[in-house]
């Protein structure tokens, strides 16, 4: 349709001649007052009834002149039950209300006092809460993502598991606040410590601490493994106990951290250099450090147990009170390392040379040591050798005062040449046609053990307690039983150079006990055609 006339007519002539009106504006200006009017008063109307329902629940305000109200008062009123939608409750006052099950979406609460009321099983989506005062409130586990916190008061509060994910906590004050297993991934945390917000519990992985300064920072104990440390600086940064699973614990010595006690379970760490690392009390059970290079590192009781060790490099290594229970250490280098008080339960040791190293009070528990390639002068005090098999073994010079040989297989092993046993455990031990010459053995513990056939030529017995022991068949030639206890004791066959008449103090008998059931070597002073006390009692 073709139109023609004025643009400034309230009237236009199409091209059939016929006329079209079209409202002036004077009319349009009428219209749009009306229905300006009518959605005022509508608007008013709803308000009045909004303010009639919190009228009628107790809530105030007061006048502040000209029509002006100042905020509602609805402290410790019970607004259960009441329609809130839409409510502009900016800077009211809704201490210790009771809100429960109460639909506060799209309701203002900036600056809002929520004090006192209890928001667990309320509605808040879409609600306005910047500025608000929630101090001490419980908002543990509830779905809190995408809010804005702007300048809320949020302190001494319970956001314990709570989804803060791209939540905004700009001016926030979270002082107290227990934030612990809070995800804050995407969270806008500006103007925050993201190290603080972990130690009050905030997930570490959904703080952002890529690139931080976290030197000399105390994460001591911090859940870090789903945490990004990128190119943060960790000189000097307490991750004691910390997790740190998943980590390149390389990188991260590279970059300063200490790694004293952290958890870093079951890490790949193969033909890695460790060297200089502090790794003390460390958790690295079940992690494969095979070939790994730990010169100069600190290892002192850390957890390599169950670990692959195979071919590592640890000479000269502190490895006291380490934990390598069921390890690996096929092939390893130990050379002059200390071993004192290390766990090496059920440890295979192929290959291993531990000839002179420190193992006092390991415990060596199920350890097969005929697999070592040496075991010389190796000081082996007060450890626990309990079942250990060393048939065979050449044990020269060893040192097993103290240690636990119990119930031991020592049976034709050599322990000449100054092998210290003072005060050794070998109770039900196997000695048999072992190679004791010389070998101090004072103050031991053989009870029950089979020493038969044993070559004891010039060993050190006295005060060592020998009680039911079987001795048949050994050689005794100048061996010492000064104070030792021989009730029951089995020495027949035994065999010594000297004549009748100095068999008993060659022996150097003085002060041993012996009784009725100690069988003597035929033909000594001793024999059975001796008539022995009835009880035990010095046998000269």
């Amino acid at each position: 349709m073709t139109y023609r006339g004025d643009v400034n007519s309230s009237s236009e002539e199409p091209a059939d001649g016929r006329s079209v009106k079209w409202p002036s504006a004077d009319r349009l200006i009428v219209s749009f007052l009306v229905v300006a009017a009518a959605v005022a008063a509508l608007v008013l109307g709803v308000t009045r009834q909004e303010e009639h329902r919190l009228d009628a629940a107790g809530c105030s305000r007061q006048s502040q002149g000209d029509g002006d109200f100042g905020p509602w008062n609805c402290t410790r009123v019970d607004l259960r039950g009441v329609n809130l939608i839409g409510l502009d409750l900016t800077n009211a006052f809704l201490t210790s209300a009771r809100l429960e099950g109460v639909n506060l979406s799209g309701v203002q609460l900036s600056g809002a006092t929520l004090t006192g009321t209890d928001l667990t099983a309320v509605r808040l989506r879409g609600s306005d809460l910047r500025e608000a005062s929630l101090t001490g409130l419980d908002l543990s586990g509830l779905d809190l993502s995408g809010f804005d916190f702007t300048g809320a008061d949020l302190s001494d509060s319970r956001l314990g598991g709570a989804d803060l994910r791209r939540a905004t906590l700009v001016g926030a004050d979270l002082t107290g606040a227990d934030l612990t297993g809070a995800d804050l991934t995407g969270a806008n945390l500006y103007g925050h410590d993201p190290v603080a917000l972990v130690r009050q519990g905030a997930l570490a992985g959904s703080v952002g601490l890529t690139g931080v300064d976290l030197s000399y920072k105390d994460l001591s104990g911090i859940d870090l493994s789903r945490a990004n440390l990128t190119g943060s600086n960790l000189n000097g940064t307490d991750l004691y106990d910390a997790n740190l699973e998943g980590h390149d614990l390389v990188a991260l010595t590279r970059a300063g951290a200490h790694l004293e006690g952290v958890h870093a379970e079951n890490s790949t760490l193969v033909a890695v250099s460790l060297a200089g690392a502090h790794l003390e009390e460390a958790h690295l059970e079940g992690s494969d450090m095979s070939g790994a290079s730990l010169a100069g590192a600190h290892l002192w009781g850390a957890h390599l147990n169950n670990g692959n060790l195979a071919e590592v490099q640890a000479s000269g290594v502190h490895l006291e009170k380490v934990d390598l229970s069921g390890a690996n250490l096929t092939n390893a280098n130990l050379y002059g390392a200390n071993l004192s008080g290390a766990n090496l339960t059920n440890a295979n040791l192929y290959g291993v040379d531990l000839s002179g190293l420190n193992l006092t009070n390991a415990n060596l528990y199920g350890v097969d040591l005929r697999v070592v390639v040496g075991l010389k002068s190796v000081n082996l005090t007060n450890a626990n050798l309990l079942k250990a098999d060393l048939n065979g073994l050449s044990l020269h010079g060893i040192v097993l005062s103290g240690a636990n040989l119990e119930s031991a297989n020592l049976s034709n092993a050599t322990l000449s040449g100054g092998a210290q046993l003072i005060g050794t455990n070998l109770g039900w031990a196997d000695l048999s046609s072992a190679v004791l010459a010389g070998a101090n053995l004072s103050g031991a513990d053989l009870t029950g053990a089979n020493l038969s056939g044993a070559d004891l030529m010039g060993a050190d017995l006295s005060g060592a307690f020998l009680i039911n022991a079987d001795l048949s068949g050994t050689s005794l030639t100048g061996t010492i039983f000064v104070g030792a206890n021989l009730s029951g004791a089995n020495l027949a066959g035994a065999t010594w150079s000297h004549p009748l008449g100095e068999f008993g103090s060659q022996l150097g008998l003085n002060a041993s006990i012996c009784d009725a059931s100690t069988v003597w070597p035929n033909g000594s002073a001793y024999s059975p055609a001796y008539v022995r006390p009835p009880t035990a009692s010095p046998c000269n």
